[in-house]
């Protein structure tokens, strides 16, 4: 996979080569055959309705290519992007290990251009205004791959000043110097949305660079349907040429593909009913510099809602996916596809489709990864200090049977794919006997964890430094914690009835709390709660030995401090959690109604429990 990501860009340079292409397909199909057979994945669990849309448009194309004639290059260069959709379905977590192969040939690609610019323009290089493509076939190829290398070494390349330079001088001089006008456009929607990833990594706030990237996104969406409107005859395209007629847009070239968008549209027009649904014909002999019109062309209304519907399910996984950066790049990858698609048509060309849909296919097995990438901490203590206070329930074999009839529903409900459960009395014993079994046929890992805490500290300070103990003591010594990236922490005496469906809803970068009741909003609940775990080591971890719970100073109370103090953005969960059960501590018995919890469902999706600021 490595040589692939390395040789790909170079293969798009040498476009006079077209066999290179055809032997890329050949490694690609072989590359899939071979981790198909090594992994064997699930197929049927693992199947998604983007790829029954990837499938059925793949089938409609080539319904669209039997109908016409000849168009082989036409439909292998098609196909092949849907290839490498399902290649990235397939080789997600390897192609993440090669991100270097991917920088280092980005690097090559620029300086290379770059020298071969040198050479044929010497000290003029700041009065180029068609480039000839470089090493490429024409400018609009060239811009791309220098904007694609680009985002590669400004998402992946380790920073240093080669990296600013490339990536703010170099890849800017080669795209803006040139005869690449929407490339131009879609340099800078790029280089705004890189600004978007920096202000949220600056702020720590998704909501705000989430609205600025929708302000983005619907103004671009604009930009396109006003260059169509003239095609359909909603405005005139002098308007048109008025508004966007400068370098970017060139003039002559708008007018003439507007003429040739025309034609292909009344051509469309004169088809009989079957041709309006399902397409005319694969469209080989003609020249439609339009991705979108070629679609209709060749598909019908058919082929253009299932792009549609291709584009609305990848977005959907997108905006799930917990790694920022994949966020972002796939965010890129599609702009520059859906983008250059306005006057080129992007999906026929290799160079232009197959880095987008290798990422599309990544994102999505991304977000099917992470259903299970959920550890959940439940917390206890079986033998309690007769120096600790306020607990009702003492008997350690009482004890002991709520935690497991606690951790029993915990583990049928498949929320977690790891459960620890920490105790700080040192009970010690084989307490998961009867549960390793069941465990194994939900497939959920299970740790126990038993040590004794500082009781005489616990007594000074309450219940809820016993509580922090157990916490620091898990992300020290727990092994299935370990490479997590995000946890879900219960106290272990509680059901939460609700909690499969609880997690499968939450933003693993996000943090979760929910006030105790509506009458109590200045401290949040620490009776569930849910956070990253680089999150709780930096901010929490150490954070318990403030709690004293005879000046009323408790546990809750010192995390809500932290979440006030350092600006962390707090989420109500998306689901009011439904808890059952005995408090150790007041023998408060825990219970619920539904469909008061219906109502509570809609007041957390509006963040109603959260504290008063």
């Amino acid at each position: 996979m490595s040589f692939f990501l390395f040789i790909k860009q170079f293969v798009d340079m040498l476009y006079p080569y077209q066999i290179l292409d055809y032997g890329m397909v050949i490694l690609v199909i072989l590359l899939l055959a071979y981790q198909i057979a090594l992994v064997r994945p699930d197929f049927r669990s693992h199947f998604s309705i983007t790829d029954a849309i990837m499938s059925a448009y793949g089938i409609l194309l080539t319904v669209s290519w039997l109908r016409s004639a000849g168009g082989y290059q036409t439909y292998f260069k098609v196909m092949s992007a849907f290839l490498l959709y399902f290649v990235g379905r397939i080789y997600y977590d390897r192609i993440k290990e090669c991100y270097g192969s991917l920088v280092l040939a980005s690097y090559l690609i620029v300086y290379l251009n770059l020298g071969k610019r040198i050479c044929n323009f010497g000290i003029k290089l700041w009065l180029v205004k068609d480039a000839g493509g470089d090493f490429y076939y024409n400018d609009t190829d060239m811009a791309f791959a220098l904007i694609l290398a680009m985002v590669f070494i400004a998402m992946y390349a380790r920073n240093s000043m080669i990296k600013l330079f490339t990536i703010f001088i170099v890849c800017p001089y080669m795209v803006f110097f040139s005869d690449a006008g929407i490339q131009m456009a879609l340099m800078l929607a790029v280089y705004a949305v890189i600004g978007i990833y920096i202000v949220e990594l600056v702020l720590r706030n998704q909501r705000l660079s989430g609205a600025l990237l929708t302000i983005m996104v619907i103004g671009l969406l604009g930009v396109v349907v006003l260059l169509y409107a003239p095609v359909i005859g909603v405005i005139d395209k002098e308007s048109v040429a008025g508004i966007f007629g400068s370098r970017l847009f060139d003039l002559g070239n708008m007018y003439s593909r507007y003429g040739e968008w025309q034609r292909i549209l009344q051509k469309c027009a004169n088809g009989s009913v079957l041709q309006h649904v399902f397409g005319v014909d694969l469209g080989s002999q003609l020249v439609i510099q339009s991705m979108y019109i070629k679609i209709y062309y060749a598909t019908g209304y058919c082929g253009l809602l299932l792009a549609l519907s291709a584009i609305i399910s990848v977005m959907h996984y997108v905006v799930k996916v917990e790694d920022r950066k994949t966020f972002y790049l796939t965010v890129i990858m599609a702009i520059l596809l859906l983008g250059s698609g306005v006057a080129v048509n992007s999906m026929e060309s290799t160079q232009m489709s197959w880095f987008p849909m290798l990422f599309a296919g990544m994102v999505i097995s991304s977000v099917q990864a992470q259903k299970g990438r959920i550890v959940g901490i439940v917390t206890g203590t079986i033998r309690p200090s007769c120096q600790m206070g306020q607990l009702v329930v003492r008997d350690e074999k009482e004890r002991l049977e709520q935690y497991l009839q606690g951790l029993r529903p915990l583990v049928e409900s498949e929320a977690f794919s790891k459960i620890i459960f920490a105790e700080n009395s040192n009970y010690g014993g084989d307490i998961f006997e009867g549960l390793l079994q069941r465990a194994e046929e939900h497939q959920t890992q299970l740790e126990y964890l038993s040590f004794q805490g500082d009781t005489e500290q616990a007594g000074i300070h309450g219940k809820g430094y016993g509580e922090g103990e157990i916490m620091r003591y898990v992300f020290q010594h727990s092994e299935l914690l370990k490479n997590e990236p995000y946890f879900v922490k219960m106290t272990g005496r509680l059901q939460i009835d609700n909690i499969a469906k609880l997690t499968s809803s939450l933003k693993k970068t996000r943090t979760y709390f929910n006030i105790p009741n509506p009458t109590r909003r200045d401290i949040y609940d620490t009776r569930i709660y849910a956070m990253p775990v680089k999150q709780f080591e930096e901010y929490f971890e150490n954070e318990y030995g403030r709690v004293m719970d005879r000046e009323g100073v408790f546990l809750e109370h010192v995390y809500t401090g932290i979440l006030r103090d350092n600006h962390i953005y707090v989420s109500n969960f998306p689901l009011y959690p439904r808890i059952r059960g005995v408090s150790g501590s007041g023998g408060l018995t825990y219970d619920y109604t539904e469909w008061k919890c219906k109502v509570k469902d809609l007041l957390c999706k509006m963040n109603y429990y959260k504290v008063k600021e």
